[in-house]
C-alpha cells in the first residue's frame, strides 16, 4: 500500500473472482485503500474494465 501511494501514475485493483464470494480473510483488501479504484469478479473482463479505466484517467476524463 506504502508503494502505490508513493506513486503519481493511476492504480486500479484487479480480481478476477468475487473475492466477497470467497473465504473471508479474502474480504479484506488492503491495497485497495491506496489505489484508485478495484474491479472484482468480472473474470477476464476485469483487465479490460481496468484498461478502459486507466485510459480515461490518464487522458484527465472524468470516470462515467
Amino acid at each position: 500500500m506504502d508503494a502505490i501511494r508513493s506513486i503519481d501514475t493511476p492504480v486500479i485493483e484487479v480480481h478476477i473472482s468475487n473475492v466477497f464470494k470467497r473465504e473471508e480473510f479474502r474480504h479484506r483488501i488492503i491495497t485497495g485503500r491506496a489505489a484508485n479504484g478495484i474491479i472484482t469478479g468480472l473474470g477476464y473482463v476485469s483487465y479490460l474494465a481496468a484498461l478502459y479505466a486507466l485510459y480515461i484517467m490518464l487522458n484527465g476524463e472524468a470516470i462515467p
